[in-house]
Parts: structure tokens; C-alpha cells; sequence
């Protein structure tokens, strides 16, 4: 690889380590090639990527940028897995694919800058996905306005309900 080629991956690193959300670095030793085309193959269904980076050119690219906590980490022979979407769909797949195959090791994960270790990884694959977050957030904001109109709206229907009796007793007709 020439000095311009170098560059050239620097810089799409580079721009990859700014715009992803979170990734995994994995030792993939061990594994055969049919079942990492698999991987790339299922990893690319969910929009998640799967490199394997030349540990001294992914520690120049990441300087300087939120992942640039990974920079010790580019040791061996490694396999980053990162997404531009959601972290926590990235942290479920990777840690299901860890249990299935045993020859798949997780080393260290980065989420929006902060270093998780595998156990921290595990906990994050347990939380439910940005979108169900966002509706339990929604749905508490919500519950105290509901609460209000529930009770703003009885006391109309009792007041209602109060006219109705007056007017009975008077010898209308109100039903």
C-alpha cells in the first residue's frame, strides 16, 4: 500500500470514526471464511458494518474524533463492527453472535465516545431500541394531560348531569 493509498484509507476512516454511533472490536481469529461471509452477510441486513482494519491506520483515523477512546485498542487482529444507526440493535446482534460462536471474542465497545468492556456491552444488548425509549418517554409526558382532560371532562358530565336532575325536578324533560 502506497503513501497515497494510506491517505486515502485515513481519511474514509476518518469519516466513518466521526459519523458512527457506536462499534465493537472483535478478534475474529479462528473463524472460516463461509461463516464471515455469513456474518457480513446478516450484519449488512441490519445496516451494520464489518471491517477489518489495519490497526496502525484506524489509530490515525480515529484521532481526533469521538472514537478516538479506541485508539490503545487497535491491537491484533481486528474486526470492527459499527453502526450509523442505533447502538443498541449493534450491541443485541454482536453479543447473540458471541454466544453462538465461541471463536468470535469481543474485546471492547465505544457508544458516543464512552468505552464499554464486554459486561457493559451485555447490558446495553438488554435495553430495548431507541424508538420504544422514546414512546416510554412520550407516554410518561403524556400521562399527566391525560389525567387532566379525564378530570376536567368528569367535572363537565357532573355538571351536565347536575343541570339534567334540576330540570327533572322542575317537570321538564330531560333524559
Amino acid at each position: 500500500m502506497n503513501k497515497a493509498e494510506k491517505q486515502e484509507t485515513i481519511e474514509s476512516f476518518g469519516k466513518l470514526f466521526t459519523e458512527m454511533k457506536g462499534s465493537v472490536l472483535a478478534d475474529f481469529r479462528g473463524l472460516n471464511v463461509l461463516k464471515v461471509t455469513k456474518l457480513r452477510a446478516d450484519l449488512r441486513k441490519e445496516k451494520i458494518g464489518y471491517k477489518v482494519v489495519k490497526n496502525t491506520l484506524a489509530r490515525q483515523a480515529c484521532m481526533g474524533t469521538k472514537s478516538e477512546v479506541l485508539k490503545d485498542k487497535f491491537v491484533g487482529p481486528i474486526a470492527m463492527v459499527y453502526t450509523l444507526g442505533d447502538p443498541v440493535q449493534l450491541a443485541k446482534f454482536i453479543n447473540d453472535y458471541a454466544k453462538k460462536e465461541d471463536k468470535f471474542a469481543i474485546k471492547v465497545g465505544c457508544v458516543e465516545g464512552r468505552l464499554l468492556d464486554p459486561d457493559q456491552l451485555k447490558v446495553l444488548a438488554t435495553m430495548p431500541p431507541r424508538e420504544v425509549m422514546l414512546a416510554r418517554v412520550l407516554g410518561t409526558l403524556n400521562a399527566p394531560i391525560g389525567g387532566l382532560v379525564n378530570v376536567l371532562a368528569g367535572t363537565i358530565r357532573s355538571f351536565v348531569q347536575v343541570l339534567g336532575a334540576i330540570e327533572k325536578k322542575k317537570g321538564g324533560t330531560a333524559e
